[in-house]
C-alpha cells in the first residue's frame, strides 16, 4: 500500500512538474533582442504576435494576455489581408554605449501603428504613425513608420506595438542607431529620386515626340507613366510626406485611384500602340472590359471600402497584364513586329505583379525583393514601352521606305516598257 502511494506521488509530482514545464515555454516566448553593436537589427524572429479579431484590445488588455501572444516564425512576419487589429511584443537588451534608436516599420502603407514601452504594469511612453496620421503627429516625420526609443547601456526596455490597416498586414520590423538610420535613408531617398527622376524623363521625351508626331500612343503612354508614378509614390509613402502630408483617408484612396487610373492609361495605349480593333476585333473588345473596369474602379475608390477596391486593383494588374500579353502574342504571330518589346515589358511587369499579389496575400515572405518587385518590374516595363514606341517609328520609316522603292521600281519599269 505504501508503495502504491509512492508510486501515486511521483506520478502526480511529473505531471505537475510536466504542466509547469509547458507553461514556462508557452510563456516565456522568444528572447530579448541584443544588441551588441550600433547597427541595423531585424526584429521579426524576436516577436510574439496577438491577434485581436474585434479591434478592441488596449494596451492594458494586451499586457494582461502576455500568455496569448505567439512567437514569429518569420523574419519579417506577412498576415496579408486582415480585418484584425494585431499586438506585436518584444524585448530589446542594449549592450552597446549607444542608448539612441530607432523602431521602423519598412512597410509604408499601414494605416496606424501604436508604440507602448512597458516597464512591469505600466506603460512607460506611447507613440503613434502610419499612413492614416498626419506627418505633424508623428514623432518623426517620414515615408514609413518610425519610433524614436532610447535605451540605456545594460539595460532591457520591453515594447508593444499594435498594427491596425485595410492594407497588407506586412511588419519588417528593425531597429536602428539615428545614425545608421539617416545613412540608410540618404541612401534610400537616392535611389527613389533616381527611379522617379528616370520616369520623369521618359515622361517628358514621349511627350516631345507626341507633339513632333501627334501620335496618341505617345500621350497615352505619358499619361500612363504619369499615373503610375503617382502610384508608386503612394505605394513608397513619398506622397504623404510631400503631397499630402495630413494623412486621412484620402492617403489610402489616393493609391487605388492613381493605380486604377494607370491601368485605364494603359488599355488605352494598349489598343493604340497595337491596332487591336483592326487587327483583333474580338480580342479588342476585351481590353475596352479592361478600360472600362480601370475607370469604375478609380471612380469608385473614394466611395467604397479600402481593402476592396486594392483587392481590385490587384487582382487586376494580374489579370490585364495576362491579357495583353495574350493579345501581344497573337498579333506578333500575325507579323507585326513593333509588339515585340511590349510583350516582353508586360511579361516583366506580369511577374512582378504575380510576385506582389503572393506578398500581399501572405504566401510570399515580406523582404527587400519582394518589397520591391514592383518598382524594379514597372521600370524594365516603362524603358521597354519606349523602346517599342521607338522601334514602331523605325519600323514604319522602314517600310514606307520600302514600299516608296517598290513604286519607284514599278514606275521605271513602267516607263521602259513603254
Amino acid at each position: 500500500m505504501a508503495a502504491s502511494n509512492t508510486t501515486l506521488r511521483l506520478r502526480i509530482g511529473l505531471a505537475v512538474a510536466i504542466l509547469l514545464g509547458v507553461a514556462t515555454t508557452v510563456t516565456a516566448g522568444p528572447e530579448p533582442l541584443l544588441l551588441e553593436r550600433p547597427e541595423a537589427y531585424t526584429l521579426g524572429r524576436y516577436v510574439e504576435l496577438l491577434e485581436d479579431q474585434m479591434r478592441t484590445m488596449s494596451v492594458r488588455d494586451a499586457v494582461d494576455s502576455v500568455e496569448r501572444f505567439r512567437p514569429s516564425e518569420s523574419e519579417e512576419p506577412n498576415l496579408g489581408f486582415t480585418r484584425s487589429a494585431y499586438w506585436v511584443r518584444f524585448s530589446i537588451a542594449n549592450e552597446t554605449d549607444t542608448t539612441g534608436w530607432i523602431i521602423e516599420n519598412a512597410y509604408a502603407p499601414i494605416d496606424r501603428i501604436e508604440l507602448y514601452e512597458v516597464s512591469g504594469d505600466a506603460v512607460v511612453e506611447s507613440m503613434v504613425s502610419g499612413d492614416q496620421v498626419a506627418q505633424e503627429d508623428r514623432s518623426i516625420r517620414g515615408a514609413t513608420a518610425l519610433f524614436p526609443v532610447t535605451i540605456p547601456t545594460g539595460e532591457t526596455r520591453t515594447y508593444y506595438l499594435r498594427f491596425e490597416t485595410e492594407s497588407n498586414m506586412a511588419m519588417p520590423l528593425r531597429i536602428w542607431t539615428k545614425d545608421g538610420f539617416v545613412e540608410r535613408d540618404a541612401a534610400r531617398q537616392m535611389i527613389i529620386g533616381i527611379y522617379f527622376g528616370l520616369m520623369f524623363i521618359m515622361a517628358v521625351y514621349n511627350l516631345v515626340i507626341f507633339f513632333s508626331v501627334r501620335e496618341l500612343a505617345y500621350l497615352y503612354y505619358v499619361l500612363f507613366v504619369v499615373t503610375h508614378g503617382f502610384f508608386q509614390a503612394c505605394l513608397l509613402g513619398v506622397a504623404s510626406v510631400y503631397l499630402w502630408p495630413q494623412g486621412g483617408a484620402w492617403t489610402n484612396y489616393s493609391l487605388v485611384f492613381f493605380a486604377s487610373l494607370g491601368l485605364a492609361f494603359s488599355a488605352l495605349f494598349t489598343r493604340e500602340f497595337l491596332h487591336t480593333k483592326r487587327m483583333v476585333p474580338k480580342l479588342s473588345i476585351v481590353i475596352d472590359l479592361c478600360l472600362l473596369l480601370s475607370l469604375v474602379n478609380a471612380i469608385a475608390s473614394p466611395f467604397i471600402p479600402y481593402s476592396v477596391g486594392i483587392r481590385v486593383t490587384n487582382a487586376s494588374l494580374v489579370a490585364f497584364s495576362l491579357i495583353y500579353i495574350a493579345v501581344a502574342l497573337v498579333i506578333y504571330a500575325r507579323g507585326y513586329k513593333p509588339a515585340r518589346y511590349y510583350l516582353i515589358a508586360w511579361a516583366a511587369l506580369f511577374v512582378a505583379a504575380v510576385t506582389l499579389a503572393l506578398k500581399n496575400y501572405g504566401v510570399l515572405p515580406s523582404n527587400i525583393v519582394t518589397n520591391s518587385i514592383l518598382q524594379i518590374g514597372s521600370i524594365i516595363e516603362i524603358v521597354l514601352l519606349s523602346l517599342a514606341l521607338t522601334d514602331r517609328i523605325n519600323i514604319l520609316r522602314q517600310e514606307k521606305t520600302a514600299a516608296e522603292r517598290r513604286l519607284l521600281e514599278s514606275q521605271e519599269e513602267a516607263l521602259k516598257a513603254t
